[in-house]
């Protein structure tokens, strides 16, 4: 915090950039930091690179850590965070395959809840998020009239 005060940025720490590791939560930290000291410009710069890494890496190990303290270290009303982790999910939503993930929305209901918002949005829909499905009654599925 003090290098942003200073510089108006901050560098990762080199623990924080690895191959397992994108600073996800590093940025998460920065943000909810930002947001206790009322400091706009360093929260604007924490979500921004927590939203190029997130975007570029929600892949790596450390993704469902940073959906966990995203989600604890930010109140319901700030959206910053919170939209970029449900539009990754949603756009990459073979993500939900991986336990570890699985595991996190498990523990985060306002997410999951999110989520399932997000499917119902018009337009995102129900097509992008879940694959092709299809509405009941539509030939397939659980509406399809057996003869």
């Amino acid at each position: 915090m003090i290098q942003y005060l200073y510089h108006l940025e901050y560098d990762l720490p080199d623990s924080e950039d690895s191959l397992e590791k994108a600073g996800l939560v590093f940025h998460a930290k920065m943000y909810s930091l930002a947001d206790k000291y009322n400091i706009r410009g360093m929260k604007a710069f924490a979500k921004d690179h927590f939203q190029i890494r997130a975007k570029g890496s929600c892949r790596v190990k450390e993704f469902p850590t940073a959906i966990r303290t995203v989600y604890k270290t930010t109140v319901d009303e700030d959206r910053g965070l919170r939209d970029v982790v449900v539009d990754v999910i949603s756009m990459n939503v073979d993500l939900l395959d991986r336990p570890e993930i699985k595991e996190a929305v498990k523990d985060t209901a306002n997410l999951a809840f999110e989520l399932l918002m997000k499917g119902r949005e018009p337009n995102f829909g129900p097509v992008q998020l879940f694959g092709s499905v299809q509405p009941f009654g539509s030939g397939g599925g659980f509406g399809q009239q057996r003869g």
